[in-house]
């Protein structure tokens, strides 16, 4: 197999007027979408990909050991959630996606690099969607041309640590910056997922090292000595078996398309659930957005175990309000020989959807998600007094908040028609007050 003309093309590309790179130009003039900005567009997680100019990289002879251990160990630094993602390596192949076969004869063929192809694919890459953040600079592109990218990507990140993963290297002479890999876009299913390597698994404190289990030899004992030295609780081997291998039916360009695509869905059918109830309840229960803000802005900076644990405290306050409105502590109701007093506001949920006669399965189904989510809740506070670690009470306290929301949707699902308007109105002396106090 014979490979013609890479080098003679890339010099043609650095010498040439470069069009790409003059759209790339274009691309930085514009503002580009902050962690925060994308933050509020999007979800929580993002696939964070990290650049560097490997001649300079592998000056200090380490290979790439010189910007994975400072991640690594800024990645143990990082405050909750802590990282739980695979980590992927290698050599941006741009390049040599852009060889076309040609001349094939009795089983052998010619590639021939195809300059027009490598533009088009540069200039795709380097200009990613505008809802991805990218920290891509003219540098970035001037490198990809020469072909000496090397990438560190991360598969999960919480948004509110991939400032502090970019941060760790803005100043370093290598790096060339970062971008969120969509899988949906077909670039980066070519250059990222199916372009580097399988490298390991964060979760926490530990790391796993990929090795392939057909081949003892793929066991690489001076790197897992490296990760120890990163600071790591425990570093051990585990095998891919098969995975990501040319066996591997499901690790195809089009799966990983397909795996972006259902990622999107999830979190369009996440979202218009929470919009569907903040709609519907809000004309009935008009604090219920104040109160579902303060459960989950509480969650998401919690920094203690005790803070997490006020999850439970916030979800138990909002089902006690929706309670209250939809049927409102009373002596005696439908529901004979349960109390229906104040305190009593599962069954007051359950009461309301009796009179709303709603059908057997449906009030079955409010039971079985009242239940659960006061399993939940209990175990949240037990989880607490034991001491249970953080990350457990985190993954609790989520779930906290994923059951009240869901439970909030089997209540909306019960009626046919809009719920009445009760909207808080202030008396007209405390309205006239007002406007005194203005005036």
């Amino acid at each position: 197999m014979l490979k013609e003309g890479k080098n003679a093309i890339g010099q043609m590309l650095v010498n040439s007027p470069k069009p790409v790179l003059r759209r790339t130009q274009e691309r930085l003039t514009q503002p580009c979408l902050s962690l925060n900005e994308v933050h509020e567009a999007q979800d929580s997680y993002m696939q964070l990909a990290l650049h560097f100019d490997e001649r300079i990289m592998n000056q200090a002879g380490q290979m790439y050991w010189s910007v994975a251990k400072p991640l690594f160990r800024t990645a143990l630094q990082l405050p909750r959630p802590e990282i739980a993602s695979q980590v992927f390596i290698g050599s941006l192949l741009l390049h040599q996606r852009c060889y076309e076969r040609s001349d094939e004869h009795e089983g052998a063929w010619t590639e021939k690099f195809n300059p027009d192809l490598f533009q088009e694919l540069l200039h795709l890459w380097a200009n990613p969607p505008q809802r991805l953040y990218c920290t891509f600079t003219e540098t970035t592109a001037k490198m990809a041309v020469n072909e000496r990218i090397f990438v560190i990507w991360l598969t999960s990140v919480d948004r509110s640590h991939a400032a502090a993963l970019n941060g760790v290297f803005t100043q370093a002479d290598a790096y060339l910056g970062a971008v969120e890999v969509d899988n949906t876009y077909l670039p980066h299913v070519v250059l990222y997922s199916h372009g580097l390597c399988p490298f390991g698994r964060i979760h926490g404190q530990e790391f796993s090292l990929f090795w392939d289990e057909s081949n003892e030899a793929s066991k690489d004992f001076s790197a897992l000595a490296k990760l120890k030295e990163c600071g790591f609780q425990d570093v051990a081997f585990e095998s891919l078996n098969g995975r990501y291998s040319i066996f591997d039916r499901r690790h195809t360009p089009e799966q990983t398309v397909l795996f972006g695509e259902t990622q999107k869905l999830c979190e369009r059918l996440l979202a218009d659930t929470a919009e569907r109830v903040l709609n519907a309840l809000t004309d009935i229960a008009p604090a219920l957005p104040e109160k579902l803000h303060a459960a989950l802005s509480a969650y998401a900076n919690a920094t203690s175990s005790e803070r997490i644990a006020h999850t439970a405290l916030s979800c138990r306050r909002i089902l006690e309000y929706i309670a209250d409105c939809l049927f409102p502590p009373q002596s005696q109701g439908p529901l004979t020989g349960r109390k229906l007093d104040k305190q009593a506001y599962r069954n007051r949920l359950l009461a309301y959807a009796d009179v709303a006669r709603a059908s057997d399965s449906s009030i079955d189904l409010i039971v079985v998600s009242t239940e659960t989510l006061g399993e939940q809740l209990t175990r949240l506070d037990s989880a607490v007094n034991k001491g249970v670690h953080a990350d457990l009470l985190d993954v609790e306290g989520r779930r906290c908040l994923v059951r009240t929301i869901m439970l909030l949707d089997d209540l909306v699902s019960l009626k046919s028609s809009p719920f009445q308007m009760v909207p808080e109105l202030v008396s007209l002396k405390s309205f006239l007050k007002g406007r005194r106090d203005e005036t």
